[in-house]
């Protein structure tokens, strides 16, 4: 394993040497694509449909719910989509057959088939009552017709259906799948000697299994999406609940050979679809019934949502839109355009910057090179991983020892890496506020992973944790400009750019769209309502009552801007039509009124901060008893929080309270950290280095730590070494994100052509900002100035502000360094390419 090891740079702000960095996360990366190109160039089943067939184990054993197939995940065909007539599975099988030809376990299929096709047929029930149980049945759900053939010891109606179907040529007379099994009435009803009984369903298995072998050869190799044959393993019954006639005629080791045998036939005919996740789901005996021989319903569901996935999860000829989160026995779109011109330009250009890379005198030249290859490659990588079949996913499934497990793992290396610094730290010091950032980035990353978010009272905490981003954000940007005033373009675009050349090049690479990475447009939204904010009659910003005016008219205005559906969904809708920007304008709007206000408390918090340190509020005689107060009741507030937030009915509940609530446990929060000198000068360097690229992990999570647009998880080894997964995967990921965050500086400064370099890129936090007071000319050292996502140009001098220059009449050259012109051009060639992507 490949550490990356932060090295100090001569000014003293921490740095990946970039050789080392991106050797070594090029080096993880290309093991884990290396292993997977060959296990899939010897994988003869790379669309996963043979393992959603034949391997599996539950996710849930106790209770035998949630199968998961080995290496895929399932799509559950239960649920009709919103908006939709019909339900996925009935629109993939309309103006087509399905056949079910067997005994009860069969049946028991088939019936929770037709309810997946149609959840308000109720005619098992009237089956049952008119004591049908044992005859064939014919139902239609809209223009799907489904038929089950009661035929346990396949020599009846059964058989002959099978035969006719075998024979058909003509794609649409014959069936879109056949399901055929037998096994458990020949033992319980068969020859009283167990040998005779056996050879007896051999024979009968023989001779079904031929015709539909003959006929799939006939029909061509099965492909995803296509009609075929299936047969159903004989399933176990759970002996302890049989009664005694069956528990005397029924074995496992009868039972047992009869599914050996059918191992023999798949290996005979390699091309016929044999369900043995029947058998592996049966072996479980929470999956048997009351009687002991049948499957509950939730297992006869899963046996019939196998079937689905099998016949249809290819099936569409559309494209196939984000979230990618079923991959059994499914296809991935092929790529359009423009991932085909990314994929290619990477490809190319990789080994053409690396060999040119030492022998570059230029050192801009050098970081845009260096800069190129590193974001590059961890895009590709994103494709590979969550666009391709090479890399296999598995469902999430949230178990509170899983979700405790991994955040007391977290948790004790934060605790092992508390330093605590030689000298006092500020308020909000840059080292806690990174800290800050990396705990809550490794809250949300353990939420995901461990799919948490079915779980009120942890979501709720969560949805906490990104107000305190956005407290950040709106506390950090209001600070820099009433300090600096700096309203240029040049710092405008530098922090724009800085958010967004990671998730816009994500959104065409993966197909997905920009406001599915949605924190970067949520902090993009509330960079430029701040800027507007402060730039509006900036020569009064000092004028503490023009001041509060303003930022109270802004508030308001912003407010009705989001709480009005037509501005935000209507201003969708106008870039849906002059450049195809598609989008989920509602959801977005909705994430943004969910925090509508806790910017505006960072903003507050930031101005009161100022104004104390101007009026030395500290130095007043009430200060200690405010300050003891203060901390008595923050520790009451976030146990009352606590308390109120897992109180709530649903997690819907919860988030009409959010927006008016979320700012109590934060500045409670706040307080309690920096409560005793102790705490604010000791902080987790492990949590700092992960809050430096909170933004990258945040945005990167979504593809090579997670799978399937953050529906699944990504295996990089095996399926059945989740620990192996864990940890490589992680090491990847966090490399790839701490390396992108040192990089996207020098894109942004290449994209805005400013030959300076920068010192730092990364968002974090100042160390110290200095106020002046009225009269004091060496001015005063107070807390701290968030330095917001985005900024990197300039720092090296801080109090400098840098305007755009304007353009010279002359040469291409010169005219084209003009920021204006690039800014207008990048922009221009990203409308062209979402055009072509949209074709």
């Amino acid at each position: 394993m490949v550490a990356i090891i932060p090295q100090m740079s001569p000014l003293g702000k921490r740095s990946l040497y970039f050789p080392a960095a991106v050797y070594a996360v090029s080096a993880a990366i290309a093991v884990a694509v290396i292993f997977r190109f060959f296990a899939a160039a010897f994988n003869h089943d790379p669309y996963h449909c043979r393992s959603l067939l034949t391997k599996g184990t539950y996710l849930d054993p106790v209770h035998a719910k949630s199968w998961q197939p080995s290496g895929c995940v399932l799509k559950s065909y239960a649920a009709k989509p919103k908006g939709q007539s019909i339900t996925p599975a009935s629109e993939c099988l309309w103006g087509k057959r399905v056949m079910f030809v067997g005994d009860s376990t069969v049946r028991e299929t088939f019936w929770a088939f037709v309810k997946l096709v149609d959840p308000a047929n109720n005619a098992e029930g009237e089956h049952i009552a008119a004591d049908k149980k044992h005859e064939d049945i014919s139902i239609y759900a809209g223009d799907v017709k489904m038929q089950f053939f009661w035929d346990p010891y396949l020599n009846g109606t059964g058989l002959k259906a099978l035969d006719w179907n075998a024979k058909q040529t003509d794609e649409y007379r014959r069936f879109a799948l056949t399901v055929v099994g037998s096994g458990l009435w020949f033992a319980r009803y068969g020859s009283d000697n167990e040998q005779t009984s056996y050879i007896q369903w051999k024979d009968a298995m023989d001779n079904a299994v031929s015709k539909m072998a003959m006929a799939q050869e006939a029909w061509g190799p099965f492909v995803p999406g296509n009609d075929t044959f299936v047969v159903q393993g004989v399933e176990y019954p759970n002996t302890n609940r049989l009664d005694l006639s069956r528990k005397a005629s029924i074995t496992t080791q009868e039972l047992g050979a009869m599914n050996n045998h059918l191992h023999d036939l798949s290996r005979k005919h390699p091309k016929l679809n044999i369900m043995f996740a029947a058998e592996e789901m049966s072996r479980n005996p929470a999956s048997r019934g009351k009687d002991g021989l049948h499957s509950t319903a939730s297992v006869a569901t899963e046996k019939a949502n196998i079937l689905l996935n099998l016949r249809c999860n290819a099936a569409s000829t559309d494209r196939r839109k984000y979230p990618f989160d079923a991959t059994c026995c499914a296809k991935y779109n092929n790529a359009n355009l423009v991932q085909l011109l990314m994929v290619l330009a990477i490809a190319v250009a990789t080994p053409l910057l690396i060999a040119n890379y030492h022998s570059i005198n230029d050192s801009a030249s050098a970081r845009v090179y260096e800069a190129l290859l590193a974001v590059g490659l961890v895009v590709l990588y994103c494709f590979y991983a969550d666009r391709t079949h090479y890399f296999e996913k598995i469902s999430k499934y949230y178990t509170q020892t899983s979700f405790l497990g991994l955040s007391s793992i977290a948790a004790a290396i934060a605790f092992a890496t508390i330093t605590e610094s030689s000298k006092d730290q500020p308020f909000l010091a840059r080292d806690q506020t990174d800290e800050w950032k990396g705990w809550m980035q490794v809250a949300i990353l353990v939420y995901h992973y461990t799919g948490a978010s079915k779980v009120a009272w942890i979501y709720n905490i969560i949805r906490v944790l990104v107000a305190s981003y956005l407290f950040q954000t709106g506390f950090g940007h209001f600070v820099f400009f009433y300090k600096k005033g700096d309203f240029s373009l040049k710092r405008a675009a530098a922090v724009l750019l800085r958010l967004n050349i990671l998730p816009c090049a994500l959104a065409y690479m993966m197909d997905t769209d920009y406001l599915f990475y949605y924190f970067s447009p949520l902090v993009t939204v509330w960079f430029g309502v701040l800027w507007c904010t402060m730039r509006v009659g900036s020569h009064l910003n000092h004028n503490n009552r023009f001041m509060v005016s303003k930022l109270l008219a802004s508030a308001v205005l912003f407010t009705l801007i989001i709480k009005v559906p037509f501005f935000v969904e209507g201003l969708g809708k106008l870039l849906k039509a002059v450049a195809l920007l598609h989008g989920d304008a509602k959801e977005f709007r909705f994430r943004l009124a969910l925090d509508l206000y806790i910017p505006w408390v960072g903003v507050l918090v930031g101005f009161a901060f100022i104004k104390s340190s101007e009026q030395k509020w500290t130095s007043h005689p009430s200060w200690p008893w405010i300050r003891k107060l203060a901390i008595v009741a923050s520790a009451v507030v976030i146990p009352v929080f606590v308390l109120f937030e897992a109180t709530r009915e649903t997690k819907f509940v919860y988030n009409a309270w959010h927006p008016y609530v979320s700012f109590l446990p934060i500045l409670a929060f706040i307080v309690l950290r920096n409560a005793t000198q102790k705490l604010r000068n000791s902080h987790s360097t492990a949590m700092a280095w992960i809050g430096r690229c909170s933004l990258e992990t945040f945005i990167l999570q979504f593809h090579i730590w997670l799978a399937g647009d953050t529906k699944t998880l990504l295996i990089v080894a095996h399926p059945d070494w989740w620990l192996l997964n864990f940890v490589i995967s992680t090491v990847v990921f966090l490399g790839a994100s701490y390396l992108v965050s040192q990089k996207t500086g020098a894109l942004t400064e290449w994209i805005m052509g400013v030959e300076k370099k920068p010192v730092a890129a990364l968002p974090t936090v100042r160390d110290t900002a200095t106020v002046r007071n009225e009269g004091d000319d060496k001015g005063k050292s107070i807390a701290l100035v968030v330095k917001t996502e985005g900024e990197a140009i300039g720092q090296g001098e801080p109090d400098t502000q840098v305007r755009p220059t304007a353009p010279r009449v002359g040469t291409w050259g010169q005219f084209a360094k003009d920021l204006r012109f690039r800014l207008a051009v990048f922009g221009v060639g990203l409308w062209v390419v979402n055009l072509v992507a949209s074709v």
